[in-house]
């Protein structure tokens, strides 16, 4: 079974399993390198002149802890008050709260977004409130999905890599335990790139 919801399986499945995008333990993986995408994230944003990043989505998964440790050694200023922890369904709200964290004012200059499809609804809210992207924030998501590149300004963006070397991992690690049940667990991570657009 090749899954994305390997937390909700059984200890004792019963066959050979790769968990995609969750780095669960048991089983064989094929996930982001979180520690990787932090240091692009940063990165780029520094490169752009920016010293003052907010977070909008899940604060305490490896991705947020990843943001944090490298804010944190190139010196750039990544608050508390920065940061907004949300669930899906509520993301736009996300921005609003970061207003009110700030009382609307001493803002980040750049925003991470935990993923395209919540970045493209909190641009969105940021236009209502009256802000320009990028010239009031920048922003950055990750999964370059495919309306990312249709928006105005188009979203930057990391992508995974392309579908095809995702699969191949998947299938190849999935063969692999078919053809060694009890080998030693093996992790592939993806190889993530950053995509440069105009909304940074």
């Amino acid at each position: 079974m090749i899954t994305v919801a390997s937390p909700i399986l059984p200890d004792d499945i019963g066959i050979p399993v790769v968990s995609y995008f969750h780095d669960d333990p048991r089983f064989d993986s094929v996930c982001p390198d979180f520690e990787r995408d932090a240091r692009v994230y940063i990165e780029h944003l520094k490169e752009y002149g920016h010293r003052k990043i907010g977070y909008l989505g899940l604060c305490r998964d490896r991705k947020f802890n990843s943001l944090i440790s490298e804010a944190e050694r190139v010196g750039l200023e990544f608050p508390a008050r920065w940061r907004v922890n949300y669930i899906p369904a509520t993301c736009e709200d996300s921005f609003d709260q970061l207003l009110k964290q700030n009382e609307g004012k001493n803002l980040p200059t750049a925003l991470i977004i935990l993923n395209d499809a919540g970045a493209l609804k909190l641009m969105r809210r940021i236009h209502d409130r009256g802000f320009r992207i990028p010239e009031d924030f920048s922003i950055i998501g990750h999964d370059n999905i495919a309306y990312s590149r249709s928006t105005v300004p188009a979203l930057t963006t990391i992508s995974f890599g392309s579908p095809d070397e995702i699969a191949e991992s998947l299938v190849s690690l999935l063969m692999a335990r078919m053809q060694n049940p009890d080998g030693p667990r093996k992790k592939t991570l993806l190889k993530s790139e950053l995509i440069i657009r105009e909304a940074c």
